[in-house]
């Protein structure tokens, strides 16, 4: 937050040659500022356009700035005169105050403190090859940061736009990237974690993320996308549409960084966002009637009230309800020269939720802000609330926050992540050579070294998942952290996406064949060649293709691993086939079938058409007891589940197709005979069972007395229903018929059928 100082007595008492020769010099602003802190390399999103009016106050005791024009410079041309000036310090035409080219070491500090605080120094260099330090602003005197390696506290503020960087506002990046995910792709790079390569903006060659195609999905989603990927683009109901430079258009997204969260803007000027929030639309500002523009400014000599614009000679009147300490709108006066005149002022009622230039609507009454100690001024997102060298200590710009002091070790980060010395981790300024700690257990981050934390590089320690926009605790989506826990002894950043290594970001793996899947049900998720024999099966949560792709295989559930398909042991072969003798397939597995047992011990499953080689076929049905088909010898136990010796047995002499029959009852489960009743279990759990092979038990309506019998009917025929009913709509199974016949799924009758010639 700029607020105007009142310029020393030393510099009001000098010689008026050298005041006159120290403006030219030094290019600062009249009314003079804050002294900076370290330059941040400026919006790489716009163009510079020079140093801004008069030179800076050198009165030492309120920290007047000898430095630069605050404003934007670096590319844009410089003024010629005292106005901007022709020195790099003033944001001349030669960059280093944000310049065109990298970032270097910046300007020298100046002298001045503010109100007692650390003094003001230059910003540093990145710590590794720097990128464009950005055309944008000039960073008050000193040189763009550039890029200051990957890892650490490098999240870089407000430099953003160049690769590797934050995307500036409304998705932009510089030279056609890609912004993917909060990160800057260089076109023709790899926009992981979303597929293929950054194309004029647009990634997957161009097929998702640019103006009019559809939303981007992560490399192996086959959901719906949410990404956009071009500048000036939003994924709106799943298409990118254009966002943030025509009223009526939907308001673009900031890029949300540590200590901020994402806010909608508009990116065209003369506009502001009907909300902060998602949905809002981009709407006319400043004019007389309509909304007042960001900092509740107005065009002309128009007065913002309760933040809408007022015509000047306009009474100062609205039916605000007054927000937060604000009045209910009951008049201000007259607006004149751009300030109603009952309102607004130090010490004046609000003008409904408004107050002037470094005030705060408190109580009612526009008060000082901006100060340490001061409440932190009217803001968005916690940006320019306070003045240079101090910070809001609240990033909501609708709750009242204190502004602290900022930027010393163990104080907290001054706004953009900025220290005056150190290493800015976790919100907290950390001294150079400090080890980078965090949490009750005083987890290690690395070292405080050249101006970072040394993590979230390659072969680094991860750093904490909020440092950077990845939210993995690496700098860039092409490196992961090799284990889910905290500490830096396990922890550390490598290259992700290869066969073998771990998974980059949203599960995602760059080598050809490769899928992110898990070692044996574990948490440990690497990337593997999958769907050949012996390989890991592939998932159908990143493929639609078949989970393995050999002729012949399939995925053997108790592994995980791709294997010859249909002999006893392995697993079943498409539609649930079994190709080996006197085998069928039970959960997913091929198993031995048809010979009978004593017991449901003994026995084996029926096969396919509930066929035995000999005995009885016990089927089930109804209750909870109803299950698989069993082969039961004969004179064993028709009722598998009831230890009884005088229930029926399997009879092949009363009916040679065999029936269940004792002693004084009447035989029953034979082909075309009632159905068995259990009734040894409570009502819920009573179920009918057949014996004969090639049956099962099913309901109908008797003609002769129209009451509801259960009947042993023949079943896995051709065009007979299934032994065992196929729940898929669409995939036919052999399951529940004889050889050759597939079970198919009838959809007009909602009953499963052999079908097949």
């Amino acid at each position: 937050m700029k607020r105007n100082m009142r310029s020393g007595l030393g510099l009001l008492l000098a010689p008026v040659g050298l005041m006159v020769a120290f403006l030219l010099v030094q290019g600062c602003k009249g009314t003079g500022n804050a002294p900076p802190t370290g330059g941040t390399g400026g919006d790489t999103s716009l163009t510079g356009t020079g140093g801004n009016s008069n030179g800076g106050s050198s009165d030492s005791a309120s920290g007047g700035s000898t430095m630069g024009g605050d404003t934007a410079g670096g590319a844009g041309s410089g003024g010629a005169s005292a106005a901007g000036g022709t020195t790099p310090g003033a944001g001349g035409t030669t960059p280093g105050a944000g310049g065109t080219v990298s970032g270097g070491a910046g300007g020298a500090a100046k002298s001045g403190t503010v109100a007692g605080g650390t003094m003001a120094t230059a910003g540093a260099g990145g710590s590794s090859t720097p990128s464009a330090g950005g055309s944008g602003k000039g960073g008050s005197g000193s040189g763009g940061t550039g890029k200051g390696g990957s890892g650490g506290s490098t999240v870089v503020g407000t430099a953003c736009g160049a690769p590797g960087q934050i995307c500036c506002a409304g998705n932009t990046c510089q030279s056609s990237g890609c912004c993917v995910s909060g990160l800057c792709v260089a076109d023709g790079g790899s926009c992981l974690p979303l597929a293929g390569t950054c194309t004029a903006g647009s990634c997957n060659t161009g097929a998702c993320g640019g103006p009019g195609k559809p939303c981007c999905t992560s490399g192996t989603s086959t959901s719906t996308g949410t990404v956009c990927t071009a500048a000036g683009t939003k994924c709106v109901s799943g298409v990118c549409a254009l966002c943030g430079n025509n009223p009526g258009d939907t308001c673009c997204n900031t890029t949300s960084v540590s200590g901020t969260t994402s806010t909608s803007m508009c990116l065209g000027s003369g506009m502001i966002c009907s909300s902060t929030y998602s949905g809002g639309v981009c709407a006319t500002c400043g004019n007389p009637g309509s909304p007042c523009c960001a900092g509740s400014q107005c065009n002309g000599n128009a007065c913002c009230y309760n933040e809408q614009c007022v015509a000047e000679a306009a009474a100062c009147t609205g039916t605000g309800t007054g927000g937060s300490g604000g009045t209910s709108g009951t008049g201000g006066g007259v607006c004149t020269a751009g300030k109603c005149s009952g309102c607004g002022a130090s010490g004046q009622p609000c003008c409904g939720t408004t107050c002037g230039a470094g005030l705060s609507c408190r109580n009612n009454t526009c008060s000082s802000c901006g100060s340490a100690g001061e409440a932190c001024c009217p803001g968005t997102n916690g940006a320019s609330r306070c003045v240079a060298g101090t910070v809001c200590n609240s990033t909501s710009s609708t709750t009242t926050g204190l502004c602290a002091l900022c930027g010393s070790p163990g104080a907290p980060c001054c706004d953009g992540n900025i220290c005056s010395s150190g290493c800015c981790f976790n919100g907290s300024c950390m001294a150079e050579g400090t080890t980078c700690t965090s949490g009750s257990y005083g987890y290690s981050y690395g070292q405080c070294k050249s101006g970072r934390c040394t993590c979230g590089n390659s072969g680094e320690p991860c750093c904490l998942t909020s440092t950077f926009p990845t939210s993995t605790g690496c700098a860039t989506y092409d490196l992961a952290c090799t284990s889910s826990g905290t500490s830096s002894l396990t922890s550390t950043c490598q290259p992700c996406g290869k066969n073998g290594g771990p998974c980059c970001a949203n599960d995602t793996c760059t080598d050809a064949g490769t899928q992110c899947l898990s070692d044996n049900y574990s948490y440990n998720y690497t990337c593997k060649v999958c769907g050949g024999t012996g390989q890991a099966c592939c998932s159908s949560f990143y493929s639609t293709g078949p989970a393995c792709k050999d002729p012949g295989t399939a995925c053997d559930s108790s592994t995980s691993v791709c294997k010859a398909c249909g002999a006893a042991g392995g697993p079943c072969c498409a539609n649930s086939t079994c190709t080996g003798p006197g085998t069928t397939c039970k959960n997913s597995l091929c198993v031995v079938c048809g010979t009978p047992g004593t017991t449901s011990a003994t026995a084996t499953p029926c096969c396919d058409g509930n066929t035995c080689t000999s005995g009885c076929c016990i089927t089930r049905y109804g209750g909870s007891y109803a299950g698989a088909a069993l082969c039961i010898a004969a004179g064993a136990a028709c009722d598998t589940l009831v230890s009884s010796t005088t229930g029926p047995v399997c009879d092949l002499t009363t009916v040679a197709g065999g029936t269940c029959s004792s002693t004084g009852t009447t035989a029953c489960g034979g082909l075309n005979q009632a159905c068995c009743v259990s009734s040894i279990y409570y009502s819920s759990s009573t179920y009918d069972y057949c014996a004969a092979p090639g049956s099962r038990c099913l309901s109908s309506t008797s003609a002769t007395t129209g009451l509801t019998q259960y009947l042993c009917n023949a079943c896995g025929g051709k065009d007979q229903r299934c032994c065992i009913d196929n729940t898929s709509y669409s995939t036919p199974t052999s399951l529940g018929c004889k050889s050759p016949y597939l079970c198919t799924y009838d959809l007009a009758t909602g009953n499963s059928f052999c079908k097949g010639t």
